[in-house]
């Protein structure tokens, strides 16, 4: 098995998400517009993973961002919270 890429959809309560995307080839672009169409469907409470595993190992999250009251937020590598930059995509579409 090599690495694989998933774009993951979670839901308020559940602590499994649901494999939105999943495939073996990377195509940046593509990964990246599914990430961004989920994104601007999350309801408050849900969250969306971007992320790539391997036969022995799981990366950390490409992307992570979650929907708090109707507000975007992301996670830094070191675990802090900050406002997504993907805001934006949320307030043009709603």
């Amino acid at each position: 098995m090599g690495t694989i890429y998933r774009i993951i959809h979670y839901k308020e309560g559940s602590d499994l998400g649901t494999d939105i995307h999943k495939t073996t080839t990377f195509r940046q672009t593509e990964l990246q517009s599914i990430f961004e169409n989920l994104v601007r469907r999350l309801q408050p409470g849900e969250s969306a993973e971007y992320m790539k595993e391997g036969s022995k190992y799981f990366y950390p999250s490409m992307a992570y961002v979650e929907n708090e009251n109707g507000t975007l937020y992301t996670y830094t590598a070191q675990g802090y919270k900050k406002v997504s930059k993907y805001n934006p995509i949320l307030k043009h579409t709603a």
